[in-house]
């Protein structure tokens, strides 16, 4: 599977992340041992100038030789002193990185798997859903807008067929824009449409997306077919 192919490399890059940390813990660990092994060097040295003083300007008496052997006993405790301090801490630095790199990477990894489970989903969602879920949202909202504006316009259209050329003075019913704004150029009446001119009238055809003519008489009836009237003169 692709997410288990990938758990090597986000260890090694866990790994890689923490290798300034874990030098630090290595350097303060060395700078311990080195510490004791001083103070040890130093107890050695002491004792042998000592114990050549000693030679040179003391009998061996049966003190003398209690105090070399009591010298000697403490130099070995010593050394178990240190070798014992050395394999404790060498082995709570090997369980300290060790931990510390084994949280690192299970987080890692944890974050990992959870995107790449993330991107997976996301890609299955896509197939059986091609159009993103917020995206159904506004087409869905963009096509009852529409279906609302066809109605009012199917009404409006229905009610300008009855109207008769004699009276043009009766109110004309407004048809709305394709956007589902009213134009500021519909006329209130046919009294009112008849009397604009060419210029005016084209305006009026293309602000409702309708093909202009240089004709004004074409103009006039592209329009009044648009908003439902028919003429029923001969």
């Amino acid at each position: 599977m692709p997410i288990d192919t990938k758990s090597s490399n986000i260890e090694q890059s866990a790994q890689s992340s923490n290798e300034p940390d874990a030098t630090r813990l290595v350097n303060a660990m060395q700078s311990t041992l080195n510490g004791l092994e001083t103070t040890l060097k130093t107890f050695n040295q002491q004792s042998n100038v000592f114990n050549a003083c000693a030679n040179t300007n003391l009998d061996r008496t049966t003190e003398l030789q209690d105090l070399h052997t009591r010298l000697r006993n403490h130099r070995k405790a010593q050394n178990r002193h240190i070798s014992g301090a050395k394999k404790t801490i060498r082995q709570d630095f090997k369980d300290a990185v060790t931990n510390r790199l084994r949280s690192d990477i299970s987080a890692r990894i944890r974050s990992e798997v959870a995107l790449q489970v993330k991107g997976q989903v996301n890609v299955q969602i896509q197939e059986y859903i091609p159009v993103p879920l917020h995206q159904q949202v506004v087409n869905n909202k963009k096509q009852i807008h529409e279906v609302k504006v066809a109605l009012i316009n199917s009404e409006a259209r229905a009610r300008n067929s009855a109207l008769e050329t004699t009276n043009l003075d009766e109110p004309l019913m407004p048809i709305l824009k394709l956007d589902g704004v009213p134009s500021n150029l519909y006329p209130a009446d046919l009294r009112s449409l008849f009397s604009y001119d060419l210029n005016m009238v084209k305006e009026l055809v293309n602000d409702f997306e309708i093909e202009e003519d240089d004709s004004l008489q074409v103009n006039y009836e592209r329009f009044m077919r648009h908003i439902g009237f028919i003429s029923k003169t001969s």
